[in-house]
């Protein structure tokens, strides 16, 4: 269990702060987008995990054969709505012709209430499209990764 404090220096003291402690008194430190204790044990941060954009350059490259990147890619771009956009080519890829269940929330009826709550992933001509609130750029990705994964 981590009982959490801020603690914000005056001045630069070098490229880790102290952002908290453990009730056992281990000191948590932040470099980047790394967490650790003072014994080295690394946490993970719960707001964007590196991983996706890792996976989503994988899976990129794995597609790049000298021809696909030339006409086809991965677009991300924002709404002003707010919210993201994503468009990922599927034409010369495994995915291409393989079912993908359309998903969304906080749409139609739901919008009023929905607030920035809001997604939908689907696939149309060839393409994944997500669209999605202004934190949902990570749900979007995932869920398009999480498919990728099941037709490897």
């Amino acid at each position: 269990m981590f009982s959490f404090c801020i603690y914000v220096p005056y001045q630069d003291q070098g490229p880790f702060r102290t952002i908290g402690y453990r009730d056992n008194g281990c000191v948590i430190h932040f470099s980047g987008f790394l967490l650790y204790t003072d014994s080295g044990v690394y946490l993970t941060l719960g707001i964007f995990h590196m991983n996706t954009l890792h996976e989503l350059q994988h899976w990129y490259l794995a597609q790049c054969n000298e021809d696909w990147e030339h006409t086809y890619g991965v677009s991300i771009g924002t709404l002003d709505n707010p919210g993201w956009s994503i468009t990922i080519e599927l034409t010369d890829t495994q995915l291409e012709n393989k079912p993908f269940p359309a998903h969304s929330y906080g749409i139609k009826e739901e919008a009023e209430t929905s607030g920035d709550n809001w997604l939908i992933c689907k696939v149309e001509d060839r393409k994944f499209i997500g669209y999605g609130g202004p934190m949902k750029l990570q749900e979007i990705l995932d869920t398009f990764l999480s498919w990728a994964k099941q037709h490897a």
